[in-house]
């Protein structure tokens, strides 16, 4: 009879690296400060953190932190949902609404459930979600997760996207998402001819977070979805490195400026198109 921890058993390459000295994961820091870090006492370079500004280290942020520790505690004691949202929240996402020219903003904890809770929202049965085949991980959870019909065309290419869309039923409700720049590759999206080719079969695009190349100026894309054959779009995305923590922020239409990647993540609309929302309602996410 077999037994679902036979796999568990069998897979030995953690312990095979860890005897190599060479396993990546779970590694402890003894102190973390800007550009280097103390790693088995010995002082290095830090070249993985999204502390872009080193606001998490400076004072003023500091002495902020501790005075809403004060106030609040430690904990939120609840989800955002029922008895977690505190005023705190409330006044960042006014802030972020402010500084994006939006209605209003919604934040989320990280990057993984921005990504996660915007797609399973916008696509249900019925719909279809297409997405490029070197999207992030949490783009593929997210449609794994929404019942839609999942797609994948080839990486950075409009002819492959634009083949798929012609496949899809025209009364179907169609998301196309990309990372606006690719994780592991470093390559850049190719963001006119998608959308030139969404508009023409009447599909969304939801351009994901990771951009970064601007982030001293928080001035980098993170999500947009655009409406097609109209001026109106909603956007979505993450700012990490441009705030102290470690958070996904939003993102406004191109040419409007950015947070960069972070991890509070926020959903929005712009002022001018609160008349020019979808017909489908999303599911409600408890």
């Amino acid at each position: 009879m077999a037994d679902l921890f036979d796999k568990v058993k069998a897979f030995t390459r953690p312990k095979e690296a860890r005897e190599l000295g060479i396993y990546p994961f779970f590694q402890a820091l003894q102190n973390s400060e800007g550009t280097t870090a103390t790693f088995n006492g010995h002082e290095v370079v830090m070249i993985g953190s999204n502390n872009y500004l080193g606001l998490t280290t400076h004072p003023k942020v500091r002495q902020a932190a501790m005075d809403a520790i004060a106030l609040y505690g430690t904990s939120c004691t609840g989800s955002r949902f029922l008895n977690g949202t505190l005023e705190l929240h409330l006044e960042l996402e006014r802030r972020l609404a402010r500084f994006m020219n939006a209605e209003a903003a919604l934040t989320f904890t990280t990057g993984y459930q921005a990504n996660v809770g915007t797609i399973t929202a916008l696509v249900g049965r019925g719909d279809y979600v297409i997405i490029d085949k070197e999207d992030h991980a949490s783009i593929v959870d997210g449609c794994m997760m929404c019942m839609g019909e999942l797609r994948r065309f080839s990486h950075n290419d409009p002819q492959s996207l634009e083949n798929m869309l012609s496949r899809v039923p025209d009364t179907a409700g169609k998301l196309v998402v990309v990372d606006g720049v690719y994780s592991m590759g470093g390559d850049i999206a190719p963001l006119p001819e998608l959308v030139r080719i969404c508009k023409k079969y009447g599909a969304r695009i939801m351009v994901a977070h990771r951009t970064n190349r601007n982030a001293a100026n928080c001035n980098t894309p993170s999500v947009l979805i655009t409406q097609p054959r109209r001026r109106s779009r909603y956007a979505c995305g993450a700012a990490t490195g441009c705030f102290a923590s470690k958070e996904d922020g939003i993102t406004p239409p191109p040419g409007r400026g950015a947070l960069g990647q972070s991890t509070v993540v926020a959903v929005m609309v712009r002022r001018h198109d609160r008349t020019n929302l979808p017909g489908r309602v999303p599911r409600d996410h408890t």
